[in-house]
């Protein structure tokens, strides 16, 4: 499967397509990135795609800011990839602060007087 965004409109829009082909994915690509030449003026230049799965989007080729296209079988091992490594940091972070001194005095509390209790060396008499 293959994932085209594109980004338009003064609030920078995102809108993905979805394609099951390379090759359709590639054609939808270049027809989005295409900019306004000597015969189109921004004002009637727009661009018309159609995904695998019926969405359809016509926006102006002015508008567009910018267009994306990922391969998402490819891309699958970086995402796993990255949420390995924040898996890694996590523990050794964790790791690091079971040692830290400070953080283990933290983790014990406060220390607590009890009432009814003699505290220390002075006794009521």
């Amino acid at each position: 499967m293959y994932l085209l965004t594109v980004v338009f409109g003064p609030m920078a829009t995102q809108w993905a397509l979805l394609f099951k082909t390379k090759e359709a994915a590639e054609k939808a690509h270049e027809t989005a990135s295409m900019v306004p030449f000597q015969n189109h003026s921004p004002t009637h230049f727009h661009i018309n795609l159609e995904d695998d799965f019926g969405q359809r989007l016509r926006i102006a080729g002015a508008a567009v800011h910018g267009v994306m296209l990922e391969d998402m079988a490819a891309s699958q091992l970086a995402h796993i990839e990255r949420a390995l490594h924040q898996a890694k940091m996590q523990a050794k972070g964790n790791k690091i602060a079971q040692t830290d001194p400070e953080l283990r005095e933290a983790a014990r509390g406060p220390a607590v007087l009890s009432p009814g209790m003699h505290n220390g060396p002075f006794r009521p008499m």
